[in-house]
């Protein structure tokens, strides 16, 4: 009785900070008479702007902060452990690194050797070609340096419309229905120069 205050609403407890009434949830009684309408406020923009980059600056500072702990465990986790530890813990992640170095060097040769290989069989659309026999699991592998044949043959069978049809002859005028000019260079310009 003698000196004890009584509890005001505007105290958090647990924090033992001062909430501002802006910040405070609002009662059901406010949530009616928003409801209704029959308050008589339009939306302030201003008002909601200010409480969204309230929200951002505290995003912010919630991510930096954790970014802190996160930096904190580590070093705490490093601090913990003996030289040797470290030592294996690196080691393992520098093998991992080498490890993925070597499974996209063995694609870049998978694929260098594809299209090198493609391109003799007469692949017309190299792009496509890999990646449908990337998808029907018809590529080389790569061991010890060296690439595998790919099957082209049933790449061919399954895609036939991915490979160049030969037709004609295998001179000048291959698909051509007219056939080479004969004769020489002078022989040309004189025909282009009309003579």
């Amino acid at each position: 009785m003698g000196g004890e205050m009584p509890p005001d609403d505007n105290v958090n407890d647990d924090a033992t900070q001062v909430v501002e009434p802006d910040d405070a949830e609002p009662t059901a009684a406010d949530q009616a008479s928003d409801d209704q309408g029959d308050d008589g406020e339009d939306f302030d923009k201003e008002r909601a702007l200010a409480t969204i980059r309230k929200l951002r600056q505290f995003e912010k500072q919630a991510k930096a902060l954790k970014r802190e702990l996160d930096e904190i465990k580590r070093e705490r986790e490093e601090a913990g452990k003996t030289e040797l530890e470290k030592l294996s813990s690196r080691l393992a992640e520098e093998e991992r690194k080498a490890l993925d170095a070597e499974a996209r060097v063995a694609a870049a040769e998978v694929r260098a050797d594809f299209v090198e290989k493609a391109l003799r069989e007469g692949v017309t659309n190299l792009q496509l070609a890999y990646l449908a026999a990337q998808a029907d699991g018809l590529l080389g592998s790569y061991d010890d340096g060296e690439v595998s044949d790919h099957d082209f043959k049933t790449l061919k069978k399954r895609y036939p419309d991915l490979f160049r049809t030969t037709t004609g002859s295998a001179d000048g005028s291959a698909g051509n229905e007219t056939p080479p000019v004969s004769g020489g260079m002078n022989d040309f310009i004189r025909r282009a120069a009309g003579r």
